[in-house]
């Protein structure tokens, strides 16, 4: 059955307040001071003149919150939106690409002014053919409007001369790209095995969900994108409740390996 564009615009919703409830479990908020602009702003970590402190529910501190969080949202969002679409999916993707960003936090300005930025977001095919792009982490970039497909998405924050395409890449080829990368960098690939742990940990914890909820009939993509709020909140707890479990059982590794 034909998945509404509406029922997708939903979903994507639910996907951006799920990654909202997921963040803070992830790493502590510390309200920075900023100075803002019509670009952007300026950030500090201690009071000085002209700049006042984000607060909660300032939409510049959800952006703060979001900076280099787009691999991490990538990871955690991936198997749910495999499971969500389910059949009507023909393949979810991983794409490493360029944007140029409508606000940006300074400290990212390089010396020479250049604004474009990497960026990870995930791209589902559904079986009709339409291309769409999740990008829970895009608040960094004072992007807001992500209902688009992924050539829409190109056409409205790519930099007109990208240093090179985006990558298309499966969840088991970004890890190995990410690995790549990292290089020995201990301490980020502490944080891969983390979010690789975490992605497994998430999908046992949808396959739960989902055999309470998901029932009759009725899809998830029906469920998440309509008005069924208390399998919304559910599933919104469940996420979160597991990602906190994961990050402390692998703290408690490293504190133990430490010792």
């Amino acid at each position: 059955m034909l998945i509404s564009d509406a029922n997708l615009d939903a979903m994507h919703t639910f996907f951006d307040d799920l990654w909202r409830e997921v963040i803070p479990t992830l790493q502590p908020i510390h309200p920075p001071f900023a100075k803002k602009d019509t670009k952007g702003f300026k950030v500090s970590r201690n009071p000085r003149a002209g700049y006042t402190q984000l607060a909660e529910g300032d939409e510049d501190l959800w952006a703060y919150q979001n900076r280099h969080q787009c691999d991490k949202a990538a990871y955690v969002m991936y198997p749910v939106v495999v499971k969500v679409l389910g059949d009507e999916v023909e393949k979810v993707e991983i794409a490493y690409l360029w944007v140029e960003p409508v606000r940006l936090i300074e400290e990212w300005i390089d010396m020479d002014g250049e604004r474009r930025r990497r960026h990870t977001v995930i791209v589902y095919t559904l079986k009709d053919g339409r291309k769409r792009v999740i990008d829970p982490s895009r608040s960094q970039f004072g992007i807001k409007d992500v209902k688009k497909s992924y050539h829409e998405y190109l056409d409205a924050y790519a930099p007109a001369t990208p240093p090179d395409q985006p990558q298309l890449m499966t969840f088991g080829g970004y890890a190995t790209f990410l690995r790549r990368g990292l290089g020995d960098d201990k301490s980020w690939l502490q944080e891969l095995f983390f979010y690789k742990l975490l992605a497994a940990n998430v999908t046992i914890t949808y396959n739960k969900w989902e055999r309470e909820y998901i029932q009759g009939g009725i899809s998830a993509v029906d469920v998440l994108g309509g008005g069924q709020v208390e399998a919304k909140e559910g599933l919104s707890k469940a996420m979160k409740e597991v990602t906190l479990r994961v990050r402390e059982m692998v703290d408690a590794g490293k504190a133990s390996m430490s010792n």
